[in-house]
């Protein structure tokens, strides 16, 4: 008989702690998922229509972003050229950026500001 409440407080447990749903801003330890620290761009962010200017600010970095603005399409294409160079981090040299290149290249842009 003991095993029966045994069994049915683990079936509540296992219910309970299936059944629970961290916030959606938790991470994994409670902290809020969202770096709150300096933006990317100082323009307005919207995903749902896209912001060319916000996107090229958070890519380039503020500083570089209006030195590209002043160039002329070919000397801006040669240069994001070698920027994606620079992105190819993994060693593997294939001339693609990976997702997780991608994030550890605006990581680092977002990290010049910051210093």
């Amino acid at each position: 008989m003991m095993w029966r409440w045994s069994f049915l407080l683990l079936l509540l447990l296992l219910r309970h702690w299936a059944l629970g749903k961290p916030s959606p801003d938790a991470g994994p330890h409670g902290q809020d998922r969202v770096h709150h620290g300096t933006p990317l761009s100082e323009a307005p962010h919207d995903d749902a229509h896209g912001n060319f200017q916000y996107d090229h600010e958070a890519f380039l970095g503020r500083d570089v972003a209006k030195e590209f603005d002043k160039l002329s399409p070919e000397e801006s294409q040669a240069r994001l050229g070698r920027i994606v160079d620079r992105m190819d981090l993994a060693g593997d040299s294939d001339g693609w950026v990976s997702l997780a290149e991608l994030r550890a290249w605006i990581a680092h842009t977002q990290q010049r500001h910051i210093r």
